[in-house]
C-alpha cells in the first residue's frame, strides 16, 4: 500500500484570522486558499465566509476522496455542491432578500490543489493560484500553478509601485488606491475571456482544472502550497524556482522556509522591497514523500 509521509506542513494565519486550510490522510492532501467576496459580508457565523468555505471545502473533498473509484474533480464537484445548499439554507434562515441577489464575485471562493494516491499512481488536481510541486525519482521537478491570477496581482501591485513613486508615498500607502482595479479584476473569476478559473459555490471553474496522473513508483514526493508560501520564490527569492524550492522544503524543512517567510515580510513594513497586496497573506504548505506502508505484523 503506498501512501504519504508527512514531512512538514505549516497553516497559519497572516492577520486576524486564517482562511488557509488543509486535509491530511494516508491517501490524499488537500490545500485550499479561501478568498473573500466583494461584498466582505459574512452569513455563515465564522470569523469570514472564506474562512467557512475553505474549512468546510478542505473537509468534504477529503471525505469525498475516501471512496474506492473517487476522482478529484467529481469530490470537488460535490463538496462545491453541499456548500451551496449549506449556504442557500443559512441565507433562508437570514429572513434578508437582498443577500439572494449577489453575484458570485459577493460570494467566497478558493483555490485548491489536491494530490491523491490511487493503488498505481498519483493524481493532482489544481484550481486557481495554488502551487504544487512533483519530485520525480529521476531528479527532475514539476510544477503545476495556473499564472492568471497572479498576472492580474501582478499588474494591481505594478500599478502600486507607479502611484507610490509619482504621489512620493510608500508602496504600502497606495494599496488604497487600487480597489478599483482589485474589485474589476475579481470580476473576472470564472470568466473565459482575459478572466481565471477557480472554485465557488457555482462549481463553474472545476471543468477548468488543471489534473495530472503520474505513475507512483516514478514519484519521490510532493508539495503542495498556497500562495502565501509560495512568496518564498515568486515575491522574496528565497529560492529561485521549482527545483530549489523542493529541495529547500527536503534540507532546511516547511518550518524553517515558514520563519524565512515571516522575517523578510516583517523587516519591509511598507512594501519598498517586496512590493506586495497585503503585509503578510496566510501560508499553507504540506510537503509529503510517498512511499510504500507495510503493516506491522506483531503491534
Amino acid at each position: 500500500m503506498t501512501v504519504f509521509g508527512f514531512e512538514g506542513v505549516v497553516c497559519e494565519a497572516g492577520g486576524a484570522h486564517n482562511e488557509d486550510a488543509i486535509y491530511l490522510a494516508p491517501g490524499c492532501i488537500v490545500v485550499v486558499d479561501g478568498a473573500s467576496g466583494l461584498s466582505c459580508e459574512s452569513v455563515m457565523g465564522w470569523a469570514s465566509d472564506a474562512q467557512w468555505f475553505s474549512h468546510k471545502l478542505a473537509i468534504l473533498i477529503g471525505q469525498e476522496l475516501k471512496g474506492e473509484h473517487a476522482l478529484p474533480a467529481s469530490a470537488v464537484r460535490r463538496a462545491l455542491a453541499q456548500l451551496q445548499v449549506e449556504f442557500d439554507q443559512s441565507l433562508g434562515s437570514a429572513h434578508d432578500a437582498t443577500r439572494t441577489a449577489r453575484s458570485p464575485a459577493d460570494l467566497p471562493s478558493a483555490s485548491v490543489a489536491i494530490a491523491h494516491l490511487t493503488p498505481t499512481h498519483l493524481e493532482i488536481l489544481s484550481l486557481g493560484d495554488c502551487t504544487t510541486l512533483i519530485g520525480h525519482t529521476d531528479g527532475a521537478v514539476e510544477s503545476v500553478h495556473d499564472v492568471s491570477v497572479t498576472r492580474l496581482d501582478t499588474a494591481a501591485i505594478s500599478r502600486m509601485a507607479q502611484l507610490a513613486h509619482v504621489n512620493g508615498t510608500s508602496v504600502r500607502a497606495a494599496r488604497e488606491l487600487v480597489g478599483e482595479e482589485l474589485r474589476a479584476h475579481r470580476m473576472l473569476m470564472n470568466q473565459d475571456r482575459d478572466g481565471y478559473w477557480i472554485a465557488d459555490l457555482t462549481g463553474a471553474g472545476v471543468d477548468h482544472a488543471t489534473t495530472l496522473r503520474r505513475r507512483i513508483d516514478e514519484i519521490r514526493d510532493v508539495a503542495l502550497m498556497t500562495d502565501g508560501f509560495a512568496a518564498a520564490c515568486d515575491i522574496l527569492r528565497l529560492v529561485d524556482g521549482p527545483r530549489p524550492f523542493l529541495e529547500a522544503l527536503r534540507t532546511d524543512g516547511a518550518d524553517m522556509l515558514r520563519a524565512q517567510i515571516v522575517q523578510s515580510l516583517d523587516s519591509d513594513p511598507d512594501y519598498e522591497r517586496f512590493p506586495r497586496l497585503k503585509h503578510r497573506d496566510d501560508m499553507a504548505v504540506v510537503h509529503a514523500t510517498v512511499s510504500d506502508w507495510v503493516a506491522d505484523a506483531n503491534p
